[in-house]
């Protein structure tokens, strides 16, 4: 469904429910989006079923510049925007002068920066683990470069490279950086489908030891320069990326030499005090004490 497909005749609600995780480029969100947009112009009720948020209320990136919004950039928000579907839904229609949806909260829920473990529910073949919800936010971007996701492995988001990467030298370098949250280990793949299909790759596996001080971004920008200055060649950074990243300035960093990630997160970081604010009066749960 997008905004301009017509609702049948007849209807009286939409109702939607969907498991997310987390984070702007997950596709559910774009969809929920234009329910909302279609059910509002038909004059029929929007019913949300939310879900919690498996990444929690952590936010990570930046928004999304005037004019490039698509399918999975489609709301200025940060790429890790803390919120629920029920909460983003909230948010949207009332910049957008929509009709409110009804949205049936979570019962019991708090806003956690820890993925759900135990009772974490899959929506995705390639979203498999809480760990791989946590990734995703940072991995995601390699979608739009050279490098292999993980997409066509058992470890989709967090078994990240490409042919002829130095997956050693990467895991010392990102060892030396010292990202919370982070282990990590060289590793060599072979993806049985999507990007680099049947070739190995050299990388590395991402663990996360400790999610509430775990960063995805970081951890991704950091293989990002790595990769740009010790094998230009694989980054391969494209249109797509523009697209996953709201804009062309992620393109352009990793177009330059030397950029430190710092170039791009500090500016990200000092936006999320107004994000916060803006969303405020749309939440719908209470950050865990």
């Amino acid at each position: 469904m997008t905004s301009r497909t017509p609702l049948a005749a007849g209807i009286d609600a939409v109702v939607c429910e969907l498991p997310d995780v987390g984070c702007r480029a997950f596709t559910y969100l774009a969809t929920l989006l234009s329910i909302c947009r279609a059910a509002a112009e038909a004059e029929v009720a929007a019913v949300i079923l939310d879900r919690p948020n498996p990444i929690g209320g952590i936010v990570e990136g930046g928004g999304v510049v005037a004019g490039q919004e698509n399918f999975v950039a489609p709301y200025d928000l940060p790429l890790r925007h803390g919120l629920t579907l029920g909460e983003v839904a909230r948010l949207f229609c009332a910049e957008q002068g929509l009709a409110p949806p009804a949205v049936v909260p979570c019962d019991g829920w708090q806003r956690t920066p820890i993925a759900l473990g135990s009772v974490y529910v899959s929506p995705s073949p390639n979203m498999p683990t809480p760990t791989a919800a946590l990734a995703y936010p940072g991995a995601v971007l390699l979608e739009g470069t050279g490098l292999s996701e993980g997409r066509g492995t058992v470890r989709p988001f967090t078994l990240l490279g490409a042919p002829g990467i130095d997956g050693d030298a990467l895991a010392r370098h990102l060892a030396v950086a010292e990202l919370p949250g982070l282990r990590v280990r060289a590793a060599r793949f072979r993806p049985a489908a999507s990007k680099h299909a049947g070739a190995l790759c050299g990388g590395v596996e991402l663990y996360v030891d400790d999610p509430r001080a775990w960063r995805a971004l970081p951890v991704v920008l950091e293989i990002l320069a790595f990769i740009r200055d010790r094998h230009g060649a694989s980054l391969e950074p494209g249109a797509f990326l523009d697209r996953l990243s709201g804009g062309t300035t992620l393109r352009e960093w990793c177009l330059t030499s030397g950029a430190d990630p710092r170039e791009l997160i500090d500016p990200w970081t000092a936006e999320h005090d107004a994000h916060r604010d803006r969303v405020a009066p749309h939440l719908l749960y209470r950050a865990e004490p």
